[in-house]
């Protein structure tokens, strides 16, 4: 895994270009501590971070095909480069080096611009055509790696981390306030764009052409347009789902270099290690974290199946006071605000697992692949009933039927989520969906916007982002729970849950593989019909039926528990008194982007247990450490421990 950054202009880099490559790529020594390199010519300037797994003598970056012509920065891994580089070979090509990256310079002077859909594995890279004076970048299909860009006083600017891009002495740093709106909606900023007004991100599964002030973006692949549309029996998908899954376990044990797994005790964690322990001859060396409030701790799930498959396991422990003093660290490594709290034990887990291994392999995707959230059982439920009856008489007579469905929807707290579902009822398909894990409502982001003189944002909610969302994504089979999980296949997944899974690793210099999410397994999980997903209130219906006899079965059902941190608890103990100080004080005040004297109300009620708002404190008090870190700041610096 790597850091890459780069600096292209059409009339000629200048001295400033020049003095800056070296301190942008500097930057980005967490994501490559093991060497680095630039490399200058008329029009580009590449730099590159690196972090050594394959070819550990030989893969030096950035790396030219053998005559020049073509210059790469690449961060990632290719998984099929053998099977590309036996190829090229074949055709006459001559290799230097074992590493992967040198098959891509090489496959695009052999097959063009078509190369990207060869590769198979999670990359971000740049390629230079020093003949043709153009420059190419690209993201894997799932959008594992970042890649972030923009134009900055005629020269168009890139890197992997958006801080990078800052440090480039003709970028200005201005918010986007109507992303950061967004942000607020969807924990994330959606649809390309980032906080930062000027700078996009390139989506999942796209290329993009630079030439002179010409670009073009186009996408070279659609999750659901290669896979078996015929429907088969569960058998077929039971064999299938376990076959395919071990394959990409097994490739993704490549690498010069230690590899262990992350193992939460859940399904998709575990079901990897089960199938690495069939893949290695040696202990799998697996890796938990565990809390000191109980409540939280999934430890003892995780040592039934290191027991049961005799793996080598090391837990570690952390405490509330240790996750919170890594908060500073890590608004530094996001660049943009961060609404999800489980970063936190994340990159604990990275920190303490890169002492032991280089490369961990994980169990994300299961949930957004076969359907592995509650909210997928009561959406459909909500969806399918409000089709019953006129949509009028649907939101007058629910909350007379809600207690009904809390019968068969599996949440705990019922009398909190009746008011949930009440409220969710009475919503179109899109903005339910956005509702779900939205921590401010369309009536609470007008008060928290409100009177704060910022114009185009006052009271937007983001719906017309996600029904957008909704309108360019279609399920496989045309239905609607197979749409839900399309939605979020390629919304939150890429930009919430793999963007919090190359931060917390890469701050830490640990790369993490996802074998659920291999093109073979999302194009296997896509064809499978969705009723074979959920099957009445059993999520993962498929997923657990293909691991029966492999698990334990309290390992398969037991009840889905996130990888969450006590935010409610904190905000009334650890983090009350600074979260007051920050979000009370004349600087936030002044800022003016958000109503003071609402953000005081939800300190009151929180602190006197009126009501739970610690989700949204979190994201409030984020938001304000971004700025200070980012934006106050002549140039970014870390916070330090915020709790000192």
């Amino acid at each position: 895994m790597c850091g890459i950054c780069g600096i292209y202009s059409p009339e000629g880099i200048d001295t400033a270009d020049r003095e800056a490559i070296p301190v942008m790529t500097q930057s980005l020594f967490h994501r490559g501590p093991d060497g680095s390199g630039i490399h200058l010519s008329d029009n580009i300037a590449l730099g590159h971070r690196r972090l050594s797994i394959v070819d550990i003598d030989g893969g030096t970056q950035p790396m030219p095909d053998e005559g020049g012509r073509a210059w790469t920065v690449f961060n990632g891994e290719i998984y099929n480069f053998n099977q590309i580089k036996s190829g090229l070979m074949s055709k006459g090509c001559e290799f230097r080096t074992r590493s992967d990256t040198e098959v891509i310079p090489n496959a695009y002077l052999e097959y063009g611009d078509e190369f990207v859909a060869r590769l198979q594995g999670m990359f971000a890279f740049s390629l230079w055509d020093e003949a043709e004076r153009r420059l190419i970048l690209a993201r894997d299909r799932v959008g594992k790696k970042p890649l972030y860009y923009g134009w900055f006083k005629g020269r168009f600017i890139f890197a992997s981390e958006i801080k990078a891009i800052l440090l480039h002495p003709y970028v200005e740093r201005e918010v986007d306030i109507v992303s950061l709106s967004h942000s607020m909606s969807f924990q994330h900023v959606p649809a390309g764009r980032t906080v930062y007004r000027n700078i996009y991100k390139l989506l999942p599964a796209s290329v993009m052409t630079v030439a002179g002030t010409d670009m073009k973006i186009s996408k070279y692949w659609q999750p659901g347009t290669e896979i078996d549309r015929r429907k088969r029996q569960e058998e077929y998908y039971v064999g299938k789902i376990v076959s395919t899954l071990k394959e990409s376990v097994r490739e993704r044990l490549m690498g010069d270099v230690p590899i262990g797994a992350f193992l939460s005790g859940g399904v998709d964690s575990s079901a990897v290690v089960a199938l690495m322990s069939e893949c290695v001859p040696e202990r799998v060396h697996t890796f938990s974290i565990g809390f000191d409030d109980p409540s939280y701790d999934e430890t003892d799930y995780a040592k039934t199946v290191s027991d049961m498959f005799g793996t080598k396991h090391t837990v570690f422990r952390v405490t509330g006071d240790e996750l919170l003093e890594s908060v500073g660290d890590l608004v530094w490594y996001s660049d943009e605000p961060f609404a999800d709290s489980s970063i936190l034990p994340t990159y604990f887990l990275s920190k303490m697992t890169r002492e032991h291994v280089t490369v961990a392999l994980s169990g994300d995707g299961g949930d957004e692949l076969f359907g592995g959230y509650e909210r997928y059982v009561a959406d459909r439920l909500l969806h399918y009933f409000s089709k019953l009856l006129p949509f009028d008489l649907f939101k007058k007579y629910f909350s007379s039927g809600a207690k009904r469905i809390s019968d068969i929807v599996p949440f705990e707290n019922v009398s909190h989520r009746l008011g949930q579902l009440a409220g969710l009822a009475v919503m179109n398909d899109a903005e339910r969906h956005l509702n779900w894990f939205s921590f401010f409502s369309r009536d609470e982001k007008k008060e928290l916007f409100g009177g704060s003189g910022n114009p185009g944002i006052d009271g937007v909610f983001s719906t017309d982002v996600m029904e957008s969302i909704y309108s360019g994504t279609e399920s496989v089979y045309g239905d609607f729970t197979g749409k839900q999980l399309m939605v979020d296949f390629m919304n939150y997944l890429p930009e919430t849950l793999m963007m919090k899974v190359d931060r917390a690793g890469m701050a830490c210099s640990l790369e993490v593989r996802c074998p659920i999410l291999s093109t073979e397994m999302v194009n296997l999980a896509h064809s499978i019909p969705s009723n074979m997903k959920i099957r009445g209130k059993t999520t993962k219906y498929i997923l657990k039926r293909a691991f029966e006899g492999k698990l334990p079965d309290e390992i398969l059902f037991r009840r889905k528990k996130g990888f969450e941190v006590p935010l409610n608890k904190w905000f009334r103990g650890k983090l009350r008194d600074m979260s007051y100080d920050i979000l009370t004080g004349s600087k936030f005040s002044d800022r003016g982007v958000f109503n003071a004297g609402y953000v005081q109300m939800l300190l009151d009620e929180h602190s006197s247990q009126k009501c739970d708002h610690g989700h949204k404190l979190w994201m409030l008090l984020m938001t304000e450490l971004w700025f200070r870190t980012f934006i106050d700041a002549g140039v970014p610096e870390r916070i330090g421990n915020i709790l000192r």
